[in-house]
């Protein structure tokens, strides 16, 4: 229910994407990931 990505530099915006299917997942921790964007973020919401 935790994933801790944190100063993960390679992840992108479409690495997003594969992590829509984590219903479970309640915190999601995205510090320091210089590569993703603002549209990469709308990958993960409803």
């Amino acid at each position: 229910q935790y994933l801790d990505l944190s100063q993960c530099l390679n992840l992108t915006d479409t690495g997003l994407t594969h992590l829509k299917p984590l219903t479970a997942l309640q915190h999601l921790d995205l510090s320091y990931c210089e590569n993703l964007t603002d549209t990469g973020l709308t990958h993960l919401t409803l």
